[in-house]
Formats: structure tokens, C-alpha cells, sequence
């Protein structure tokens, strides 16, 4: 019977839980956006978005590897989980100089290891989120990239790199002080290149 409505299969591939070699390859910056705790405002506050590509033996059905990606504040204020994770990531304190400022785009190309763990969402479906991130294992061999390094920059955005983002992603962005001050019409490209950058 043709009347009968079902729920489409969904394209998404959740990566799988566990411990995964992982890869950043994608910096997006969100630009600055309201932050709101239980409905109340809490101001604004610049956000970037970093997706990791994972390159182990598990791959989507496609045979690319699995990406999946974590959203921070832009911020080392000592509590922010910016600053936690990156001091995980790297398996030391930040010093001084590093607490002042840091350039985040130094994690374009970088290697770790992340634990990823499923969870369920208030609509009971389940989800992958990274709990942890922390440095390769010394003496570990570097598989080889798949996607090419890039950076979605609201100072100088690559407009053709925004035409590819979901349309959830867009409407994140477009909510932005940066975005909204770009004006009608802005069709500055900004390519990024891939280099590996210790941090």
C-alpha cells in the first residue's frame, strides 16, 4: 500500500565508541554567539568548532574514515574546556605566555588519540561524543591523512567553503555578530593549507 508513512533510515553514521587515532583536519569559526545556562543569558562569547577525522580500521560504508567534531568557547580562562582539553591533548600545562594567547589554528593537522563515548539525547536516540582527548602514544605510527586541512575563518571567510556546510551549520553561523556585519554580498575567499604545526 502506498499510504503507508514510515521514518526514513538516517544517513548519518554514528563512529563508533572507544579509543580512535584521530586527526584535526576542519576549523570552522562560529563566530561570537549568545550563550544561554537552563534559559538564562548568560552574553556572548566567541566560538570555534574543530572536527577530527578518524583513521583507524573502522570506517563508514562508504570506506571514508569516520569524522566527528567538538564545539569550545575560545577561551583559557583556567575553568574553560578549551584549555582543559588542549592541556589533555598535549600531555602538559600551558605556560604564561601560551595562557595569554594561543593560536588556535596551530591544531590544524595535529594528531591524537580520542576516547569517544555513546550517549542518548532527551529524544532517546544515541550519539557519539568525544569525553577525551590526549596525545598519541610515544612511538605510535601516524597513519596517513585523508581530508585535506581547512579553516572557515568569519574574518576573512571562504565563502565557497560556507556553501558546503549543512544547513544547521549555516544557521549557527548567520546567528553571529560577524556574520551580520559582513554585509550583503561578501565574496572573499580565503584558502587554507594543510601543514602540520606542533602546539
Amino acid at each position: 500500500m502506498g499510504f503507508i508513512a514510515t521514518q526514513p533510515e538516517s544517513l548519518y553514521e554514528t563512529p563508533p565508541s572507544g579509543m580512535h587515532v584521530a586527526r584535526c583536519y576542519k576549523l570552522i569559526d562560529l563566530g561570537t554567539q549568545k550563550k544561554t545556562y537552563e534559559g538564562v543569558d548568560k552574553g556572548e562569547a566567541r566560538k570555534i568548532r574543530v572536527t577530527f577525522e578518524l583513521l583507524g580500521e573502522d570506517v563508514m560504508k562508504s570506506g571514508e574514515p569516520f569524522s566527528i567534531s567538538k564545539t569550545w568557547v575560545l577561551s583559557m580562562h583556567e575553568k574553560a574546556s578549551l584549555r582543559k582539553d588542549l592541556s589533555s591533548w598535549r600531555g602538559k600545562p600551558f605556560t604564561p605566555a601560551e595562557e595569554a594567547s594561543f593560536d588556535v589554528s596551530k591544531l590544524l593537522g595535529t594528531y591524537c588519540m580520542l576516547n569517544l563515548t555513546e550517549e542518548h539525547g532527551s529524544d532517546g536516540k544515541a550519539y557519539t561524543k568525544i569525553s577525551a582527548i590526549t596525545p598519541m602514544i610515544k612511538g605510535m605510527p601516524k597513519p596517513e591523512p585523508v581530508n585535506a586541512a581547512a579553516i572557515f575563518d568569519l574574518d576573512d571567510p571562504d565563502m565557497e567553503m560556507f556553501d558546503g556546510f549543512g544547513d544547521k551549520l549555516k544557521d549557527t553561523i548567520k546567528e553571529s555578530r560577524e556574520w551580520r556585519s559582513l554585509g550583503a554580498g561578501h565574496q572573499q575567499v580565503n584558502n587554507a593549507t594543510e601543514e602540520t604545526i606542533p602546539f
